[in-house]
């Protein structure tokens, strides 16, 4: 089974996983550095002989939600982390509502507990009790875990084992979908792609599609942890090598599936949802984040509602949508894909009608204009915190080689997105 942190930063969601599968999560030098999670983070822990867990760490920071909804990912458990010392925190709530939103349940788990009093402890479970009223957190069991001195970690690892009982089955039969989170080459091997396999079963040999893209790819290999399997199943985490590849081909944020169960489009229809409203939204699925509008459609039959883009993206049927604000990250709330497009309805008066360039050529590389702005977004949630950033930090902040970081942040120079300040960058006149 999958099982996701959620939390406020530095509240010890990594801590607590180390100390349960003895993996630190945090593997980027700039995670290392400023001592918190950026990136998604990934660990295996050994519950019994016959059930095993991955761990997804998400970050705490309000400005990387997205990684964090990239983390809920197929998730079967939700382990909500609160630091018993400082209680509930405004990244406490937004992951806590996410979750509910996304109907995942699971447990919550009060950390650094060690020489605790009765007080304080009291007063947190009543502080929870208020926030969790009428949330899928509600009937969630209770822990309280010092990560560093072991207290309640048998505990918790047997109230693990009591919800992976009741958990029902996954469907091995249904289509595949992997939302891939990492992409990466090795010497004498290919392309690698990796991410959290929500449906079906991938084997050696398999023909999946690559979408937006629309490439058919082989299955070459497969690992689940670093362990070469001949099959992989929903639920595990599975690194693929694809066969015949270039690795600019394949990029996070990108969707295998299978054949005619998900489509590469720049609009879907969504179900409407509590308050929607036509405008601009940033919206998340998978491992997307695209800026975009939800756009009221009229036909003779019904109104329809739809979420348009002016660059095309993966989409699959039920596919969890959620809807946050552009300029206040309010969550709106969560749609889900009623059916994913193969062609697109004709918008009056819409811009994202008229055919548009998809891909811009950069450095003899071509990108998506929804790579791009993910690149925009690394260098948004990078200025909040730093007034520069370097050649060095973007390209391992992007996980790009340091010519692919050189180029892209020259384009972005002359887009005036980034002004160039000696070895650094600053935000330009047209920087948001």
């Amino acid at each position: 089974m999958i099982i996701t942190t959620c939390g406020h930063i530095d509240h010890g969601k990594t801590t607590l996983v180390e100390a349960l599968t003895g993996t630190n999560t945090d593997r980027l030098p700039e995670e290392k550095r400023r001592g918190m999670t950026i990136e998604l983070g990934y660990a295996r822990w050994k519950i019994t002989d016959t059930l095993a867990a991955c761990f997804v760490d998400v970050p705490g920071h309000e400005k990387l939600l997205r990684n964090m909804l990239a983390g809920c990912i197929g998730a079967d458990v939700a382990m909500l982390i609160i630091d018993i010392n400082e209680g509930i925190k405004p990244q406490t709530l937004e992951h806590l509502l996410v979750m509910d939103l996304l109907n995942i349940p699971g447990m919550v788990v009060f950390t650094k507990c060690a020489n605790i009093s009765e007080t304080t402890i009291m007063e947190r479970t009543k502080q929870l009790t208020a926030a969790a009223r009428g949330t899928v957190f509600e009937p969630a069991p209770l822990f309280f875990v010092d990560s560093l001195s072991g207290l309640g970690l048998e505990q918790l690892r047997a109230g693990v084992e009591n919800i992976a009982v009741a958990l029902p089955e996954k469907n091995l039969r249904s289509p595949v979908r992997l939302w891939i989170d990492r992409v990466f080459t090795k010497q004498g091997i290919g392309t690698i792609v990796t991410g959290s396999l929500l449906s079906g079963t991938v084997a050696i040999g398999d023909s999946l599609l690559l979408l937006p893209q629309n490439e058919r790819i082989r299955v070459r290999a497969i690992q689940v942890f670093n362990e070469t399997v001949i099959t992989a199943v929903a639920g595990n985490r599975v690194a693929i090598n694809i066969a015949g590849m270039a690795r600019s081909i394949a990029q996070r944020q990108s969707l295998l599936a299978s054949a005619g169960h998900a489509y590469s489009n720049n609009q879907c229809e969504i179900q409407p949802f509590a308050g929607i409203a036509a405008g601009k939204v940033r919206a998340y699925f998978g491992t997307v984040e695209l800026q975009g509008r939800i756009k009221r459609f009229k036909t003779k039959a019904a109104v329809q509602w739809l979420l348009v883009s002016d660059c095309d993206f993966p989409v699959a049927a039920d596919e969890k949508i959620v809807f946050r604000a552009i300029n206040t990250r309010q969550i709106l709330g969560i749609s889900k894909v009623i059916l994913p497009m193969a062609t697109k309805c004709q918008l009056k008066n819409s811009s994202a009608a008229k055919e548009k360039p998809t891909e811009l050529s950069i450095g003899g590389l071509l990108y998506s204009y929804q790579q791009l702005e993910e690149y925009r977004i690394i260098l948004r949630n990078h200025f909040a915190d730093q007034p520069t950033i370097t050649l060095a930090q973007f390209r391992d902040i992007a996980k790009i080689n340091r010519e692919q970081a050189k180029n892209i942040l020259e384009h972005f120079d002359t887009q005036k997105l980034t002004l160039r300040l000696a070895n650094a960058r600053i935000p330009g006149v047209k920087f948001r």
